[in-house]
């Protein structure tokens, strides 16, 4: 009868990573997946395999275009080879949400609207409006991975708040920003 290997054997074992497979895309673009994977391939044994696909996974769900990211390996053509297997199920593109929040001792409501990866690189869009004591919008665009470790990220909001006087006086604050941020490898 065969053996069942030790865990902590197989762990220890060599392999090449030959290729990635990735399956599920609809509207992403398959090289932005396999470029997030692209340091499993510098992975030696299979348990540095099996930790960095742990953490890519991880940084392919914090994306936020994702419901389910699976990474699985399978055997290639020779002994040490590998073939990684990336199957991933995309969000919808569109999400509409509604709140209701208390800011500064006052009621408001909010409506957003997020667009997911327009592009094929998963990027991503909202806009969001609030109203009651103060009416406001804020849009957002962010481009993640613009290269292996940074992102881009830009904003403007305006905000108008009522402050209530006889001479109904108006605050209004107007902003924008652009960051490029660096991406948490670790994750």
């Amino acid at each position: 009868k065969g053996k069942t290997p030790d865990r902590n054997v197989m762990l220890r074992l060599p392999c090449k990573v030959t290729g990635i497979n990735v399956l599920g895309t609809r509207f992403i673009s398959k090289d932005f997946v396999e470029r997030l994977l692209q340091t499993a391939r510098e992975k030696q044994t299979h348990g540095e395999l099996a930790d960095e696909l742990s953490r890519a996974s991880a940084r392919l769900e914090q994306i936020g275009i994702f419901r389910a990211v699976k990474c699985e390996v399978d055997a290639g053509q020779k002994d040490d080879d590998v073939i990684i297997l990336v199957d991933v199920e995309e969000k919808g593109r569109h999400t509409v949400s509604t709140g209701t929040f208390v800011n500064e001792g006052e009621g408001n409501l909010e409506v957003s609207w997020t667009l997911r990866n327009f592009g094929i690189n998963a990027e991503q869009s909202s806009v969001a409006c609030g109203s009651n004591g103060s009416n406001g919008f804020r849009m957002e665009f962010v481009k993640p991975y613009i290269t292996n470790n940074l992102s881009f990220q830009a904003s403007a909001f305006q905000n108008m708040k009522r402050i209530a006087t006889p001479r109904s006086v108006g605050e209004k604050k107007t902003g924008f920003a652009i960051s490029l941020g660096q991406v948490n490898q670790s994750v």
